[in-house]
């Protein structure tokens, strides 16, 4: 069958030349003869998959005759609308990919990118991303990007029997791409498969040889024992990786995170912050935006366990700098504060990962407004709870309601000259039973009763941290 298909392309590359070279005589006059072989020529490439020259092809002898004597070809529309999927212009990609299905049907690269773009402009509808792609293999069985595109669209809706049959047909279809393998390999790892992905990278191991390659099967070795727990190998495999190429990012954060499994802290600060200057410096000519924040947050980690609140305050502080989202980082900040006894500061970055991180954090503040919030004034706390309602729901009335209720509450309490820790605690019950699961909220309450019951002053501490956090 391989030899069939190469003697197939051996006398599509033959044809190739001699097309080009007819629209290169000057003979070549007449529109219609022109467009004739420019379009047969689309089909060769088309045939030949030549993808990444695609771009090269239009440039070359479509866009100066123009788009609108070629809408007749399913290749050639085929072709443009790729190269707007590539360049992310997912409407106008569309458009064309969309023309060459009205001409040719069963044009199955066309509809497998078809397929990509919907998914690109609907994300959350992998079902139909699927069916879209099972009808390009009802085309072609044997068509490879199709197999890979289904293979991660079932890894994402967590059908990884699937994924692994289509992953591995991938493969078999197109046995000498590393990215095939590559991505292969981090799926078993995904599903903690990783006799299976060891066994495979040592398969590709001997059969991939060039730096790059070599470069990233060190990574996947990493990736392997790092799971594992076996920071030692781990470490081996990325100073390995590093020895191939000591300019690339990865090896030296790899490092970093083998390093804080081993417990040496201060090294593996060292080993995050190279490599992230190797990517900055990468990315000095204006390349990529680049994010450190996962790295930020792993050196504030490691500033942790030397108990060095300040660097680890600062690290989390710059991770989320480079990602307001980044729910680690607030939760780490916030536990800083409470042990550095900073209420004011807990209150202030509470407020802004509630309104960065879609409210991930709330159960935190359950845990602060018992323990800590006597130390707050009333009005700062009152202020607080009310920003957390009105982040925290929609409905108008349902806000109004339970604001009113809270200053009713927090005003009667008030008046019968009770502990400040019981205004505050009366405020929490009401958000406890507004916002949290009904036998966590019982659970609580019922053990905050009884010190209530039990102290005259209200002073006992009560902590209910390793309860609540997330």
């Amino acid at each position: 069958m391989f030899k069939k298909e190469q003697s197939q392309n051996i006398r599509l590359e033959q044809e190739r030349l001699i097309l080009e070279n007819q629209l290169k005589e000057v003979k070549v006059d007449a529109l219609k003869d022109k467009v004739g072989i420019i379009q047969r020529l689309s089909q060769v490439y088309f045939e030949l998959d030549l993808k990444s020259e695609y771009q090269g092809f239009l440039d070359k002898f479509v866009t100066p005759l123009g788009y609108d004597y070629f809408t007749n070809s399913s290749e050639i529309m085929f072709f443009i609308g790729l190269g707007l999927f590539q360049d992310f212009k997912y409407k106008e990609s569309q458009f064309y990919i969309s023309k060459s299905l009205d001409v040719n049907p069963q044009n199955y690269k066309a509809l497998n990118t078809l397929a990509c773009v919907q998914v690109e402009l609907n994300p959350q509808q992998k079902q139909e991303y699927i069916q879209n792609l099972k009808l390009v293999l009802d085309i072609k069985e044997d068509y490879y990007r199709a197999h890979f595109n289904i293979a991660t669209a079932y890894e994402d809706v967590k059908q990884f029997q699937n994924a692994k049959y289509h992953y591995k047909r991938a493969i078999e279809l197109n046995p000498d791409l590393f990215k095939l393998y590559y991505t292969y390999i981090y799926f078993l790892i995904s599903i903690n498969n990783f006799n299976e992905a060891l066994e495979t990278i040592k398969q590709i191991e001997v059969k991939f040889t060039e730096n790059q390659q070599m470069y990233d099967i060190y990574q996947l070795y990493f990736q392997c024992y790092f799971e594992l727990n076996q920071y030692d190998i781990s470490y081996k495999y990325a100073q390995m990786s590093v020895q191939i190429d000591p300019e690339q990012f990865s090896g030296h954060v790899n490092s970093g995170n083998a390093l804080f499994g081993l417990g040496q802290y201060e090294k593996a600060i060292q080993c995050i912050q190279t490599g992230i200057q190797k990517k900055l410096k990468d990315n000095s000519k204006g390349k990529d935006i680049v994010s450190f924040n996962i790295e930020h947050y792993n050196i504030g980690l490691c500033y942790l366990q030397l108990n060095q609140l300040d660097n680890a305050l600062q690290s989390f502080e710059k991770s989320i700098k480079e990602d307001k989202t980044y729910n680690s980082s607030y939760k780490q900040i916030m536990k800083i504060y409470l042990q550095k006894q900073n209420y004011p500061g807990f209150l202030d970055i509470f407020e802004q990962s509630v309104l960065n991180t879609q409210n991930k954090n709330k159960s935190l503040i359950v845990s602060f407004i018992i323990d800590h919030g006597f130390q707050i004034p009333v009005s700062r706390i009152e202020n607080f709870m009310q920003k957390i309602i009105l982040s925290s729901v929609n409905n108008n009335v349902i806000i109004n309601s339970i604001h009113k209720q809270m200053i009713e509450e927090t005003a009667k309490i008030q008046q019968q000259m009770k502990s400040k820790k019981q205004i505050y605690y009366s405020i929490y019950q009401l958000l406890g039973e507004k916002y949290l699961r009904i036998s966590q909220t019982l659970q609580i309450l019922t053990s905050y009763e009884k010190i209530i019951q039990n102290s005259i002053q209200f002073q006992q501490k009560y902590s209910i941290w390793d309860l609540l956090i997330d």
